[in-house]
């Protein structure tokens, strides 16, 4: 094992993540949850293609689409009167396929996400703890002091030389530590049923997972899991009421008014309730302590960039401190994490609570709001049905209204699947000034500059096998068509003085087609190299055979990552 100790706390996904990457590395992890034992909710269902990618570096994206929806399930996102109702419009769901990245867009529960993360953790050699409260945190002599309550009461007292802050969007520690969340508190809040129920012959026309319901008798929005019985519904409930006012016989006509068919069976599995918040920390970083995932960032569902964030952060710092554990950069290196992670985090907010801010206009052609608040005395009112909406089969100008709706939707429908939102970010240049609708809308364009993910291009796509594949996850990898050349020996030796770990990958090795992609996309000739880090992000590229001032940037590179 390595020369340090890091405690995660939190087994959510991104709790999850992090122990997997670190323990792959070789780091020395505990990790904690407070909760009796494993989520059984399925709670978050998108993962989108750079999480995808994460999945295929660790070797669990297979296991992860076994348990995912079937793709041909999950076209649209639709607004109607209720799920066996009249549909009012839609949008797709999946994007259009595209070339940019080995992975795609899944639709998987977040639990049943966890129970893959989980086994990988128990394969590693870990257990995570669950029923283990931390009931302090502090700093003592540059480590992490963390006092832990256990199932039988004891209290452990652990050090670390880092703590992961995975805990949610409640976080405990960050209290503790007093980091202050920036942003608005409270959107809307929210009353959830989970319900078992088969569906499918409504989703027959435009099938998809997400369905805003909007009419006189009921507002919301269902989400399916895995598109077969595993659903939840979802309404704002408004102030001066409490989830508790919401009983089972309350949300039991709640969701049957949902469904619209009264001849459906369901069960009701759980009820619970959520605040939806757009809330960024003012640091993500506090010494030995780090924030990661919704202990770092709050945003609105409206896009599914809140659980694939939080992937991304652990594996941003993952590697960071792989180094620091095998020595090879200082702790120095570590206050990355907040300087490449919060700008990216404040960016997929902004464009997540846009989303959410845009169903308001969708709102207006219905004429009906599809999140309005829900009273609990709803369910013991009359059915009015949708007739006063003109939208009826039988309400004259009803595809008038249709298209005015449809019109709506396509210019401010949140998107689920944004190439230049998930793979377009860049860890060196400031967010570029453009509206959230802007940089998303915006095509991407892959590049070879510093900060941005390396560009993907197949080897051998019925393999599987991506140029993404060749990267080492434990050191600098250096792309050059040709391996020979001076360019690439100074490299070399620029790296082992710095104690650097490098691997050179020769792109000619492969097909001509691939070297000719390779340098489309990388903007870069025969003599161009790419420094690509552990995480797939460019370290340092040369276009073409590299200058004194290309090696003198990377030599200082070099002794920021090396220096001890």
């Amino acid at each position: 094992m390595g020369k340090i100790r890091v405690g995660v706390v939190g087994a959510g996904p991104t709790g999850l993540m992090s122990a997997v990457l670190l323990l792959t590395r070789g780091v020395d992890v505990a990790i904690y949850d407070q909760d009796e034992i494993r989520k059984k909710l399925p709670k978050a269902h998108i993962v989108n293609s750079r999480a995808g990618e994460l999945f295929r570096e660790l070797g669990i994206m297979k296991e992860m689409e076994a348990l995912s929806a079937p793709p041909e399930k999950c076209q649209y996102v639709t607004w109607s009167e209720s799920i066996a109702g009249v549909q009012y419009g839609a949008q797709p769901y999946n994007a259009p396929p595209h070339d940019f990245s080995p992975s795609h867009m899944m639709n998987i529960a977040q639990n049943r996400l966890e129970e893959v993360l989980f086994e990988r953790t128990r394969a590693l050699g870990v257990r995570p703890l669950f029923n283990h409260k931390v009931i302090s945190a502090a700093k003592a002599d540059g480590r992490a002091a963390i006092e832990i309550e256990a199932p039988d009461g004891h209290i452990l007292q652990e050090t670390f030389d880092y703590v992961l802050v995975c805990d949610g969007a409640s976080s405990n520690i960050r209290k503790r530590l007093g980091i202050e969340m920036i942003g608005p508190h409270s959107l809307a809040r929210f009353v959830s049923c989970y319900f078992k129920a088969d569906l499918a012959r409504f989703l027959e026309d435009r099938p998809g997972p997400v369905r805003f319901i909007t009419s006189p008798d009921i507002t919301g929005c269902v989400v399916g899991f895995d598109l077969k019985t595993t659903w939840v519904f979802g309404m704002v409930y408004p102030a001066g009421h409490v989830p508790q006012d919401y009983t089972p016989e309350i949300m039991r006509e709640m969701v049957a008014r949902a469904i619209g068919d009264r001849s459906v069976d369901f069960e009701i599995t759980s009820i619970g309730d959520w605040n939806m918040s757009a809330q960024i920390a003012a640091r993500f970083r506090d010494g030995p302590f780090f924030l990661l995932g919704d202990a770092a960032h709050r945003m609105s569902p409206a896009g599914g960039l809140g659980l694939n964030t939080g992937i991304q952060d652990a594996h941003n710092l993952a590697w960071k401190l792989s180094w620091v554990d095998r020595g090879i950069a200082d702790d120095g290196l570590l206050d990355t994490y907040e300087t490449e992670r919060k700008p990216v985090s404040e960016r997929n907010n902004e464009y997540s609570t846009q989303n959410a801010m845009g169903m308001f206009a969708i709102d207006a052609a219905i004429g009906a709001q599809s999140l309005a608040p829900v009273e609990p005395s709803r369910a013991s009112k009359p059915l009015r049905g949708i007739s006063e909406l003109g939208i009826a089969p039988d309400s004259p100008g009803r595809q008038a209204r249709l298209a005015a709706i449809q019109a709506a939707i396509d210019a401010f429908g949140a998107k689920y699947d944004i190439v230049n939102i998930e793979i377009g970010y860049d860890y060196c240049a400031q967010i570029e000034e453009l509206s959230p609708a802007a940089r998303a809308e915006a095509r991407y364009r892959p590049s070879a500059q510093p900060g941005r993910l390396v560009p993907h291009v197949w080897i051998d796509e019925v393999r599987d096998i991506s140029l993404q594949d060749a990267i080492d996850r434990n050191a600098l990898t250096l792309f050059a068509v040709s391996e020979d050349g001076i360019a690439t020996q100074q490299i070399r030796a620029l790296c082992a003085k710095a104690h650097l770990p490098l691997k050179v990958v020769a792109i000619g090795e492969w097909a001509p087609n691939v070297a000719a992609l390779w340098r489309e996309r990388t903007s870069t000739d025969e003599q161009g190299l790419v420094l690509v880090r552990p995480d797939g992000h460019v370290a340092w590229s040369s276009p073409s055979l590299p200058d004194q001032a290309n090696l003198t940037r990377l030599r200082d590179l070099a002794r920021q990552w090396g220096a001890r």
